[in-house]
């Protein structure tokens, strides 16, 4: 096993031993389902001093505190945990893909070794899935990336246009969303997707980050010249940020977009995840099926 390979489980397994204490009982007070979420994300999601509990949400109350996020409208305050519960299901999708190639794998030595044992082969509509869930792999990570690229600067270009004090939260999304490439003091690492990034996706999130300097700085001059052009109706930043004209050229171009891929990519995770469980069901005679397990 290579070292990212036992990175990259260690984060899994922490991330199941933080959310398993919450508890779901099915209470039709969705608001309180999806607090219960984002509470202990915020204050228990850390890769120090794990729990003891061996559980994990079901994807399915991950799903709905995400949507609850999305749905109707993007809630710009509750973007960051958006993206720890877009992190969460990402985890879930990775460990699902590690489970299907050990499924295929185990599928295709019996086979080979004409085993009549009393393990049950898949069958071509299940081996068919697999392999389709095994393929995308790749492309599915790339969704996620892009995704969590979009989110932080929707969030940060909401927060620069917003009326009121918004602006104020600007510095510390930049420490929490790009923390290595930031020139304060603080490098911790504050959001969950920054633990699994690669080099090379850690490098898009630099990137990202010189963009939106250069956007703030950018539309902060042109914001001035507008107010020093003398507007009657016009006197604030904000109210020149809501212009026409201001948000034609400078609204980022996923902000319609992102919600709705957050959605078809989380039904995504969601539709695949609860099918596999289905193939390998514990009650099942051929298999047990993990998509979290515990150390």
């Amino acid at each position: 096993m290579s070292d990212k390979d036992v990175t990259s489980h260690e984060i899994i397994s922490a991330l199941c031993h933080r959310v398993g204490s919450i508890v779901y009982d099915g209470s039709s007070d969705e608001e309180a389902a999806s607090r219960a979420v984002y509470e202990e994300l915020q204050n228990a999601l850390s890769l120090s001093n794990p729990s003891t509990t061996k559980t994990c949400p079901p994807v399915e109350l991950v799903v709905h505190a995400a949507m609850s996020i999305i749905r109707p409208k993007l809630v710009q305050e509750r973007i960051p945990e958006l993206l720890d519960c877009i992190t969460i299901a990402e985890l879930y999708r990775q460990r699902a893909v590690l489970s299907a190639k050990e499924a295929l794998e185990w599928n295709t030595f019996c086979i080979r070794s004409h085993n009549n044992g009393p393990e049950v082969l898949l069958t071509p509509g299940e081996e068919t899935f697999i392999q389709q869930l095994i393929d995308t792999d790749r492309s599915m990570r790339l969704v996620y990336i892009d995704l969590l690229l979009s989110l932080c600067q929707i969030d940060i270009y909401l927060l620069w246009t917003a009326q009121g004090h918004g602006v104020a939260k600007i510095p510390a999304r930049l420490n929490e969303y790009y923390p290595r490439e930031n020139s304060g003091e603080d490098h911790s690492l504050s959001q969950l997707f920054q633990f699994s990034l690669s080099d090379q996706e850690r490098q898009h999130f630099t990137e990202m980050r010189a963009e939106t300097v250069t956007f703030l700085q950018e539309t902060y001059q042109w914001a001035t010249s507008y107010l020093q052009a003398g507007s009657v109706s016009i006197q604030t930043l904000s109210e020149a940020f809501q212009t026409d004209s201001f948000i034609e050229s400078c609204e980022p171009e996923g902000i319609g977009e992102a919600p709705r891929i957050a959605q078809q990519f989380l039904n995504s995770v969601q539709e695949n995840v609860k099918f596999l469980q289905s193939i390998f069901a514990p009650e099942d005679a051929r298999a047990t099926f993990h998509i979290v397990s515990s150390p």
